[in-house]
């Protein structure tokens, strides 16, 4: 297991070129984050970051940079579709406001 600090990025390639995309955010999974030790112990409800995304049911790293779940993950915002990720650890990333992503 992993303890202290992790380092910013911990997926392979594969799971960096199939992140989820909501609005702004982009969800990576990665299975090496399920090693890491230094998450919240208990399951998050609901929690809204500063931008608008509400995670439900998760645990968060203390940093909130990682989230994980032994079970689907609801992402939801009022202005973007939700996402429901399947069961396992992800890394956040968020896209800065200055990059606009064409449809």
């Amino acid at each position: 297991m992993l303890i202290g600090r992790a380092p910013k990025c911990l997926c392979t390639r594969q799971e960096i070129e199939s992140g989820y995309l909501q609005g702004d955010m982009i969800v990576f999974p990665c299975k090496e984050i399920l090693k890491i030790k230094f998450f919240m112990e208990d399951y998050i409800t609901d929690f809204t970051d500063k931008r608008g995304h509400t995670f439900h049911d998760v645990k968060f790293s203390f940093g909130r940079q990682y989230i994980k779940s032994d079970k689907p993950i609801k992402i939801t915002h009022d202005k973007f579709d939700t996402i429901v990720l399947p069961p396992g650890g992800y890394w956040i990333q968020y896209i800065p406001d200055i990059i606009k992503i064409k449809k």
